[in-house]
């Protein structure tokens, strides 16, 4: 018998099709944090090949970048070759039992309040208009935990500038830091609040693991001494989304009955959750 909704990883790898080796890997959560509508049995929904999949799924909007697919020289890289990519299921893991954020070899510590902060980004036309970033005040993880920051681009960062709300966390140097492992390892669950009513909220986590931080840059320690990591108090490489939410989204939408920026020009950003993996 299976229990709904599901709770697990599906571990995946896009093939380099050059050599046996950097293959694109990426763990896909389906946790708490998830679309309800990804995770549970499906029984009305869209026809495909395999049968009725769901309406929604779970991924990453950013798996690899359209100039990376080519054959790359340097990195001995090709991952379409003759039209075609070729994906690998590396690891279906499934809980016995719903549990947030699974990750398969370590315990979880989670923050101890259901919501670990609520910021106010205002005047928001005016940052997307000037291209100006935005920062928020301080959080931690949970109590005694990694400090944080939320650096946010009214109109976007890099290849989305102009097209999307960009949205990243940055570690802080924290007073917990001698207490704590480093490279830091979780997820940080942000939301773009729905002002109109407490759904639909613009949802996605910032996973820091080895798989989005392998050489634990974004993870490392802050320290005030080394200029190597750190510009304006934070760690200077920080973990997000550029196309978090797309400007044409910000305004009322009657058919979802949403709206991001309020009348007040104000955007709401909420840490839903954070979750350390603790090794």
């Amino acid at each position: 018998k299976l229990l709904w909704p599901f709770r697990g990883e599906v571990k995946l790898q896009l093939l380099n099709r050059r050599k046996n080796n950097n293959h694109i890997e990426y763990v896909v959560p389906f946790d708490e944090s998830c679309d309800e509508e990804s995770c549970q049995r499906v029984t009305n929904g869209l026809t495909s090949k395999s049968g009725i999949s769901a309406r929604v799924g779970e991924g990453s909007p950013q798996f690899i970048k359209h100039e990376d697919l080519a054959y790359k020289p340097d990195r001995g890289t090709e991952y379409l070759r003759d039209d075609s990519l070729f994906f690998r299921i590396l690891k279906v893991t499934c809980l016995t039992k719903p549990k947030s954020a699974a990750h398969s070899q370590s315990e979880i510590q989670g923050s101890s309040s259901p919501v670990v902060a609520e910021f106010t980004m205002q005047q928001f036309s005016g940052l997307k208009a000037s291209n100006e970033e935005w920062e928020s005040e301080p959080f931690f993880s949970h109590e005694g935990g990694y400090k944080f920051i939320l650096v946010v681009y009214a109109n976007g960062k890099g290849s989305y500038k102009g097209r999307s709300v960009s949205v990243y966390a940055h570690l802080v140097k924290g007073e917990n830091d001698s207490e704590l492992p480093f490279p830091f390892r979780g997820r940080l669950v942000i939301q773009i609040i729905n002002c109109i009513e407490d759904k639909h909220h613009a949802q996605i986590p910032i996973a820091i693991n080895d798989t989005t931080d392998p050489d634990g840059i974004c993870g490392a320690r802050v320290s005030t001494w080394s200029l190597d990591n750190l510009i304006n108090g934070r760690s200077y490489n920080g973990l997000g989304f550029p196309n978090f939410l797309r400007h044409e989204y910000l305004g009322f939408n009657e058919d979802s009955n949403t709206q991001y920026v309020n009348d007040d020009d104000e955007l709401k950003i909420r840490v839903e959750k954070v979750d350390v993996y603790l090794r």
